[in-house]
């Protein structure tokens, strides 16, 4: 999205990097022609992305993880990715 002058100075003088605006735009909530990310919403998402880490963790443990799905509808398996070795006779 294009950045008008306007936007960029107000940006500087309030201390607001586009970091924080891309979180707005992907997190906030739409009011009318507004994104809003109060602080409330920020500590749901930092909660969100802490519980996130954790599961990411357990994986990362697991040496990773296969899910086999049927048309995005229906789990069918799932499976550590270590310890389906289509190789092994």
């Amino acid at each position: 999205m294009a950045k008008t002058r306007h936007f960029q100075a107000r940006m500087n003088q309030r201390g607001i990097t586009m970091e924080m605006v891309n979180l707005v735009m992907q997190f906030g909530a739409l009011d009318g022609d507004r994104y809003v990310l109060n602080r409330d919403g920020a500590v749901y998402l930092l909660n969100k992305l802490r519980k996130l880490q954790r599961v990411a963790m357990q994986v990362i443990d697991k040496k990773g993880i296969v899910v086999i799905a049927a048309n995005d509808e229906l789990f069918v398996t799932t499976y550590n990715l270590e310890s389906f070795d289509r190789n092994a006779q």
